[in-house]
């Protein structure tokens, strides 16, 4: 069996920032703390607005992504 090796850059990643409602008062309104990844690729979107950091929302949108069935089954293909 034929082993393919790939990686996944950030430049493979679109990132976007956002401001988003909720708890947190008048800060939160004023700070893109909102992320949302996407691997074109794959069509696979993680999102993450639950934070007030920005840095903490990037990091579980990008497990969340990760995750998602369609880039998973993205990877599958990728290793057939």
């Amino acid at each position: 069996m034929r082993r393919l090796m790939f990686s996944v850059t950030r430049s493979d990643l679109e990132v976007q920032t956002f401001r988003c409602g909720g708890a947190g008062g008048q800060h939160r309104d004023k700070t893109s703390n909102g992320v949302r990844i996407t691997h074109p690729p794959s069509g696979a979107v993680g999102k993450c607005t639950e934070h007030r950091s920005q840095a903490k929302n990037k990091e579980v949108a990008l497990k969340r992504l990760a995750d998602s069935f369609a880039f998973r089954g993205w990877v599958s293909r990728m290793l057939d």
